[in-house]
């Protein structure tokens, strides 16, 4: 998918932007993108672009999507505001072409660089809801690399963690409890880097990591500018996670966007006040046919195996994938055993401790200094 910016990136947003020209900057939000030789599905690949990279556009010779035309439905209006109602697009840069315009997304710089953009990665979708809970109504489905907005995250009564969007609100990860693993819509990477102002009178308080408790880097002082590279929201706390920016000068680390506090005490700590021009990135070559496989693939773990990696103490007993960053406290003692979204889901199940079976009082997330 891709997500276009205007030409006025290097000017003050105060100033009305340009007319728009043919050659637009778009950035790839889908894992791969092939540009191929003609708009024929089947026609020959010419490079390949992932996610994050830029391309050049001509819209004037771009296909239309006749059946958004007439199309009301909110899939429909998100699909028209993502790719402008297009189904292939004429790629100028970095190798002349076509693409599938479902794999793309638009918009100005300034929107782009306020918006908190996430793509779906599930195969079968993203599932929005009404409500933060699993049980509320069913709205749509999204299908794959469709793009959308987020104003929230929370952690759900399941310890799900929840995307709420202007239509309701989306999981961001499969339900490790239903027997599936996997993320269902992740992060779109900062395509260009963001500018940004420190507004808060006290600074900015650059820490380690994403997480709010994470050791303390350095304070950025009011007036001074930092480049932003990444946005993220923390894992804590659950009914409020924090808009958090990654930083990389003058010191390197996370940042909030906001003050963590109740409205309307949750002054800005930054505001942003530019973005940098794309930068096109070289393809990718034609991915070469696949080989044959030398060995059979790896049978699911079973039996003996299965109590191996249990055994295994950097991973969580029951995904038995991720790594163990969670604790189940009980009483004036806890266990590691779980990853953070797992032991959440437990919890919120009212499951005992997975190791001792003691009642779970709560679950943190631990860190090593």
């Amino acid at each position: 998918m891709l997500s276009v910016l205007s030409g006025t990136a290097r000017q003050p947003f105060a100033q009305p932007p340009r007319p728009p020209v043919q050659g637009h900057a778009w950035h790839v939000v889908s894992e791969r993108l092939e540009v191929r030789a003609s708009k024929e599905e089947d026609s020959r690949v010419l490079c390949t672009l992932r996610r994050g990279d830029s391309i050049e556009v001509d819209q004037a010779s771009s296909l239309p999507d006749e059946s958004l035309r007439h199309d009301s439905s909110p899939r429909a209006r998100l699909a028209r505001k993502q790719s402008l109602g297009l189904k292939a697009l004429r790629v100028l840069t970095p190798t002349p072409g076509w693409c599938s315009a479902s794999q793309c997304c638009v918009g100005r710089a300034r929107d782009v660089g306020h918006a908190w953009r996430y793509v779906v990665v599930c195969r079968d979708g993203a599932y929005v809801r009404r409500g933060l809970e699993l049980a509320s109504t069913h709205a749509f489905t999204l299908p794959k690399d469709a793009v959308f907005e987020v104003r929230e995250r929370r952690v759900n009564e399941q310890g799900l963690a929840r995307l709420r969007t202007d239509d309701g609100w989306i999981s961001e990860d499969l339900n490790p409890l239903s027997g599936q693993r996997g993320p269902v819509a992740e992060p779109l990477p900062v395509a260009a880097p963001l500018t940004f102002r420190v507004v808060l009178r006290d600074g900015a308080v650059v820490r380690e990591t994403v997480e709010l408790s994470s050791a303390i880097v350095s304070v950025i002082p009011c007036g001074r500018t930092v480049e932003v590279t990444a946005k993220q929201y923390s894992d804590h706390p659950a009914l409020h996670c924090v808009p958090r920016l990654r930083v990389e000068g003058p010191a390197r680390g996370w940042i909030s966007q906001r003050l963590n506090r109740e409205p309307p005490r949750d002054l800005e700590v930054v505001e942003l006040v530019g973005v940098s021009e794309p930068r096109v990135a070289p393809p990718l070559p034609p991915p070469a046919p696949p080989a044959p496989p030398r060995r059979p693939p790896r049978p699911a773990l079973t039996g003996p195996e299965v109590d191996l990696a249990v055994g295994n103490e950097s991973l969580c007993v029951v995904c038995l994938t991720d790594a163990r960053n969670a604790t189940f406290v009980h009483g004036e003692t806890g266990h590691i055993a779980c990853c953070l979204l797992c032991a959440r889901a437990l919890q919120a199940r009212g499951d005992s401790c997975p190791v001792c079976r003691l009642p779970v009082d709560v679950v943190i997330q631990h860190f090593f200094a």
